[in-house]
């Protein structure tokens, strides 16, 4: 089985365990139904970032939103004129019917900033309606006979609420639409709340049973019902949350259904069992994020060179090991556990530089990187601990190491011009750099992997030294650098012998 891919989407005692496991799951993660995080800062389409792969897309010329800042002032969303009756649309999918004759539950989540409405409709489902129904849409605080959050309106009656939920505007708030199966709850700013009150609530057990095109920005006639503001990091999931905790990780784009996060709890260790995370495969667009201590050890048996967002160890982590097919990775590899991981999973640098940042353990990459056909990518370096690598690697783009410790373990790098800048940055171990080797501002170049072991490293291409420092071991044997080219010194270069 494949990830969902940008390129081809795909749409006894033993069972009771079973059972008891895929409970406990359900019960953890909920399902991402949608989350378009609007991050994208360019073109005409939002990405859904969930499985299901449900994109928007603006509405032509004057009618197309404009990209804007976010809640925090330096992040990403969309500004929508009521003017112009600006939108945009997401086709109808089953993956995105909740409340339907299933009952599905949802919790429904997005930020909005409203300066203008006469309705404000944030969010539209049903809107294809023959009947006029809009699903749920969010009433804008500046429509003057009852601001509120309609959660539905004509052929869905049994779900609207009227009972006003009054938001102020020319302020950002995350708002929230809740249902369990029995009472639809309205949220303003949950994630502030200590104990989360729903601004208003209405028991339904009745079903949403039509659904058309989603609409962001105005109802579906494209006329009276309009909102203007901006909107950002909207999030479907299938279960009902109500904790400030949920709230909180939901509005900050956090939480484990927004990511890809590994829970360890499938029938194997392998990646393509949805079990192994959370219920649902990881979308291609997000990171790979590991935070347990389950199946430290584990396979990558999606397609050789699928395509992930980066590799992700969160604080809790405990020391992996990964395992399997290469993957490309378009995103940033970063360690933030004190346990060293090890990724043994061939790696492909894939659309640009990456930065592996060892921040508060060491990473261990066991083959050689490479990168994607007919790209010139690059490696960057950062974090206090080591980055060691092994193998050949053979990506053409620049090397860059900013701190830390960059450990050759028997390891070449064939095309890549390497450059330490900093004082705590340092070249170590045995290896090989082409074609050219430069270390600048108190950096250091110390073979060996570690003070009591001599060490080798081959410079192919020329050997530059501004300020640097040289950390070697003399004794019956001794620490290398071996130097095809020219030596460059300048400045002060620091000799330390041990």
């Amino acid at each position: 089985m494949n990830p969902v891919s940008r390129v081809a989407p795909i749409h006894g005692c033993a069972l009771a365990a079973m059972l008891a496991l895929s409970a406990a799951q359900a019960a953890t993660y909920p399902t991402l139904l949608g989350y378009w995080p609007t991050n994208e800062g360019s073109g005409t389409t939002i990405y859904d970032f969930s499985a299901n792969l449900n994109d928007g897309t603006f509405a032509a010329t004057t009618h197309a939103p404009t990209w804007s800042t976010g809640h925090t002032g330096s992040d990403i969303g969309l500004a929508f004129s009521s003017a112009a009756a600006q939108y945009l649309t997401i086709p109808d999918n089953a993956s995105l019917h909740v409340g339907n004759s299933s009952n599905k539950p949802f919790t429904i989540g997005w930020w909005a900033y409203d300066n203008y409405s006469y309705y404000g409709t944030a969010w539209c489902f049903n809107s294809n309606n023959s009947n006029g129904g809009r699903g749920l849409f969010a009433q804008g605080p500046n429509y003057p006979a009852d601001s509120h959050i309609y959660t539905t309106y004509s052929s869905n009656a049994s779900w609207k609420m009227t009972n006003g939920l009054i938001w102020t505007a020319n302020a950002w708030h995350y708002l929230a639409v809740t249902w369990d199966g029995s009472t639809i709850k309205v949220f303003v700013d949950p994630q502030n709340q200590t104990t989360p009150a729903a601004a208003a609530s209405k028991a339904c057990t009745a079903s949403l049973s039509s659904w058309g095109t989603l609409y962001w920005g105005l109802d579906y006639t494209a006329s009276a019902d309009k909102f203007g503001g901006s909107l950002q990091r909207m999030t479907i999931l299938d279960k009902a949350v109500a904790t400030q905790a949920d709230f909180t990780s939901l509005s900050a784009g956090t939480h484990a259904a927004q990511l890809g996060y590994w829970s360890g709890l499938g029938a194997d260790t392998n990646w393509n069992s949805s079990d192994n995370w959370g219920g649902a495969l990881p979308s291609t667009r997000r990171p790979l994020i590991f935070d347990t201590s389950t199946a430290l050890t584990n396979n990558n048996n999606f397609s050789a060179n699928s395509k992930f967002a980066g590799i992700q160890f969160r604080a809790s982590a405990g020391g992996f090991t990964l395992n399997g097919n290469a993957l490309n990775l378009t995103g940033d590899v970063v360690n933030n556990s004190s346990a060293a991981q090890t990724i043994s999973t061939p790696l492909v640098l894939d659309g640009g530089t990456r930065t592996f940042n060892a921040a508060a353990g060491d990473l261990s990459v066991t083959a050689g990187i490479t990168q994607a056909a007919s790209q010139t990518n690059g490696l960057s370096k950062t974090g206090a601990n080591t980055l060691k690598l092994a193998g050949t690697s053979t990506y053409s783009g620049a090397t860059s190491v900013t701190a830390g410790k960059l450990l050759l373990n028997a390891a070449t790098l064939a095309n890549s011009a390497v450059t330490l800048n900093g004082a705590s940055a340092v070249l170590a171990g045995n290896g090989t750099v082409t074609p050219a080797l430069a270390l600048q501002a108190s950096a250091t170049l110390a073979p060996g992997v570690d003070a009591s072991s001599v060490g080798t490293i081959n410079c192919g291409g020329g050997l530059s030294l501004n300020a640097a420092a040289l950390s070697m071991k003399l004794g019956s044997l001794s620490d290398q650098i071996a130097v095809t080219g020219d030596v460059t010194l300048t400045g002060a270069t620091t000799l330390a012998i041990s």
